[in-house]
């Protein structure tokens, strides 16, 4: 085609579809260009990059800024609510973990879901104060774990959450305050904060597992005061395990019902300062956490340990708390109440929850256990009072469910009952469920009858009136002239013996007039010369013996562990244990299983103290005499021939 064919009619030069494509291929590269330019930009502004401001490290992800690390040398810390323009939302995991020189950090950021990571502050060994913003909704996973110093923290009311072991081992912790802002009443109003020192947030709903375990502990954190609010529905594994320093628990407005279902296992273990009723201080008029949610009927389920080693004891009956057991409550665990002196009461209303193995263990204050049924009209309709609730009566024939046929071992060891009343739906007592009860009337045999003897024999189980023993009129009298009753609590067919139920110790002589210092005081001859047909002692049958010598009659062919279960055998004193048997076939019999390993275990024997098993061969083989020394788990022990 010549040059004058390739010209319009207006006369201009046409491109070519080659030069077309190579114009729209260039274009489409400067486009690419400018995208990934502007891509670039905003990775680099928008998504995860570090940054660093005022001596702050941070990330941004769309728009916002995570604090990563501080740099500074500052020991009080603010941090801004932006950073380099851009909103601070969040504090990374281990951003401060073991910065040892901050002392105070103020967080203040306005944002709506403030988050903070894992270990963000943990082990950080100068840190005293925090004040958090009120847009935290979850204090994670040892947030603060390890902080040897913080003693004042200040949240917001949005807290929902405090998590595994967020404030454990932080020994000096002693205010947590909520902030004015978000409807607390911070850390300037003197009043309140005399009435509580540690105030939850209202928005709280869960208390993680150690949450707070071991912390708490100082004695510049004594008698530590913590309001809870009604949202709260579970308490965790070890939350306030060991926090000694804790000396009440309410729920601040009494009015408001509560929520609380769940105290996990060892959740107040420990808790040696901890009163088992209201604070009173400054005009206080909350209620006691534990009976405000089992009089609302929440709580479902008191944990194994939950309140274990809680010991202090007020000498006021009125401080002591009555605790009331309805349907919600479906289970009361393993020495959930162990050596709880703040007991006094425990009614179970028409109930029959899962009760744990020493569920009220050592509870010395505890002497009144009743059973409430409901009150029925005269066609079996269930009477309620004026309000709609349900009227109950207290039951006649048992202290617990008349569903409960089996009482589990050490139940109400070492506890201070009297008139418990032993029903006829019970056919089986677990070992050491009375034992180490002093109270001759701690135990009615219901429906039981006195024979000629004074014994009261009921259809299952029986309470044997041994011969009395003696005590001293004064402290200044030389003989022993005042007559005690004590019993054994027996099977109805009196072959089994599964608890002494009784006060006799050194202090006392089963013989009338003995004198003060003479060989018989402390010696227990009280199942010597017995005619009935006992062959059994169960386990822990005479835990807490406080005396120096027991005699068993050839007729017991069965023991049990933990036979003398918290013995005491002080320095240079000594306890003997004699077997009366005169033949070998009996001992071949007792180390053949009839003697359980266990026997001596649980006694407390001070250095220089000793115990001595004798046994009534007139020769003692040195055959059996190694079998015997070796026998026992517990091995500070003698054997020789009586």
């Amino acid at each position: 085609m010549t040059d004058q064919e390739t010209k319009s009619a207006g006369g201009k030069k046409k491109l070519s579809t080659r030069s077309i494509a190579m114009i729209i291929m260039a274009a489409i590269l400067i486009v690419a260009i400018i995208a990934v330019a502007v891509a670039l930009i905003v990775v680099s502004e928008f998504n995860v990059s570090r940054k660093e401001a005022d001596n702050f490290v941070y990330s941004l992800a769309n728009g916002q800024a995570t604090i990563l690390e501080y740099t500074g040398e500052d020991v009080n810390v603010t941090i801004p609510d932006e950073l380099g323009g851009r909103p601070v939302v969040g504090i990374a995991e281990r951003a401060f973990y073991k910065n040892s020189e901050i002392s105070s950090i103020t967080i203040e950021s306005d944002a709506a879901n403030f988050t903070i990571g894992a270990y963000a502050f943990a082990d950080m060994d100068s840190l005293i104060s925090v004040v958090l913003p009120d847009g935290v909704k979850s204090i994670p996973e040892r947030a603060f774990s390890g902080c040897d110093d913080l003693s004042r923290v200040t949240m917001g009311n949005a807290v929902e959450e405090i998590g595994a072991y967020a404030f454990s081992e932080c020994p000096t912790l002693a205010n947590i305050f909520i902030s004015k802002s978000s409807g607390g009443m911070g850390d300037e109003d003197t009043d309140y904060n005399t009435r509580y020192n540690m105030t939850m947030p209202s928005s709280l709903k869960t208390i993680g597992d150690f949450a707070f375990y071991q912390s708490i502990t100082a004695s510049a954190a004594s008698t530590r005061k913590i309001a809870f609010n009604s949202a709260l529905t579970s308490i965790g594994q070890s939350a306030f395990d060991g926090c000694n320093r804790i000396s009440f628990i309410d729920y601040a407005n009494p009015e408001e019902t509560v929520s609380l279902a769940e105290i996990g296992n060892n959740a107040f273990y420990g808790c040696t300062s901890l009163r088992f009723t209201k604070n009173t201080t400054g005009g206080a008029s909350g209620e006691f956490f534990l009976t405000k949610a089992l009089n609302d009927r929440v709580l479902e389920s008191i944990g194994d340990n939950a309140f274990y080693g809680c010991t202090y004891g007020s000498t006021n009956t009125s401080n002591r708390a009555v605790l009331n057991i309805y349907e919600d409550t479906e289970y009361i665990g393993e020495n959930a109440f162990y050596n709880v002196k703040s007991v006094k009461e425990l009614n179970f209303y028409s109930c029959n929850p899962e009760l744990g193995e020493g569920a009220f263990y050592g509870t010395a204050n505890l002497t009144s256990v009743n059973y409430y049924e409901e009150k029925k009209d005269a066609e079996g309709n269930v009477e309620e009072d004026e309000n709609g609730n349900v009227v109950y009566v207290k039951s006649t024939v048992t202290s617990l469910s008349p569903s409960l046929t089996s009482i589990p071992s050490r139940l109400f060891y070492g506890s201070g009952l009297d008139g418990f009343l032993l029903g006829s739906t019970v056919t089986e007592i677990g070992d050491g469920a009375f034992s180490a009860i002093t109270n001759e009337e701690a135990i009615t045999i219901v429906g039981g009858e006195e024979d000629d003897n004074g014994n009261i024999i009921g259809e299952k189980f029986a309470l044997y009136k041994l011969a009395p023993y003696y005590t001293l009129s004064s402290t200044t009298a030389s003989n022993y002239t005042v007559a005690n009753d004590h019993y054994l609590l027996m099977s109805a067919d009196l072959s089994t013996i599964y608890a002494y139920v009784g006060g006799f110790s050194d202090s006392a002589s089963p013989v009338r007039n003995d004198k003060v210092g003479q060989a018989s005081n402390g010696f227990f001859t009280f199942l010597q010369n017995q005619t009935i047909g006992m062959t059994t002692v169960k386990g822990y049958a005479f835990a807490g013996a406080q005396y120096s010598y027991i005699y068993f009659p050839d007729k017991l062919n069965t023991f049990g562990d933990n036979m003398f279960n918290g013995a005491s055998v002080s320095s240079e004193k000594t306890m003997v244990i004699t077997f009366e048997n005169t033949t070998e076939g009996y001992y071949d019999a007792l180390l053949s299983g009839n003697l359980s390993k266990e026997f001596l275990s649980g006694m407390e024997v001070e250095d220089g103290g000793s115990i001595v098993v004798l046994v009534g061969l007139s020769s003692l083989g040195e055959d059996l005499k190694s079998d015997l020394e070796s026998y026992f788990t517990y091995t500070n022990y003698e054997v020789s021939r009586r």
